[in-house]
């Protein structure tokens, strides 16, 4: 199904990915724009308006619901809630309906296989994105919200 969409990985260094709807009567998704994470509340307020106020037709976003590790320092864990709760206040103001997926089931939705180790599972994803989307410059910062856009685009939205 295609529709208007935000995915967001709201880490330290996350990104959106926004996807509209090209035509009108083609219906055929274009992946529009790659963006890194504002860091304040009122600069992703402003985005998603100006975003919103582009379409004609609404918004439906995705955003990573990434919990700390227990071995991640307290700053960690209280930042990761902060840039959740950020997201949420955001989207909601700008309103547009919000999902929540857990970077473990869109990781295994992509590739049952994936490694364990941090940089490595980083590296993979990247790689796996380069090969779906040749046209786009895909970075470390991008692959992962460009990475749930895809599986919920293949897998999910049927």
């Amino acid at each position: 199904m295609n529709k208007n969409r935000i995915t967001i990985d709201p880490g330290k260094n996350g990104a959106l990915c926004i996807k509209a709807v090209e035509e009108l009567y083609t219906h055929k998704p274009v992946i529009l724009d790659f963006k890194k994470c504002p860091t304040h509340f009122v600069e992703a307020m402003d985005y998603l308006d100006g975003l919103v106020g582009s379409f004609n037709t609404g918004f439906e976003a995705i955003l990573e619901n990434a919990k700390p590790q227990p071995h991640n320092s307290k700053k960690t864990w209280r930042s990761n809630g902060e840039n959740l709760m950020m997201w949420q206040c955001a989207l909601y103001h700008a309103g547009i309906p919000c999902r929540l997926i857990s970077p473990q089931k869109w990781q295994k939705a992509l590739d049952p296989k994936m490694p364990k180790e941090y940089d490595a599972k980083k590296k993979h994803i990247r790689s796996m994105m380069k090969q779906y989307y040749t046209d786009k410059d895909i970075f470390m910062w991008n692959s992962d919200a460009l990475a749930i856009m895809h599986v919920w685009d293949k897998i999910y939205d049927v």
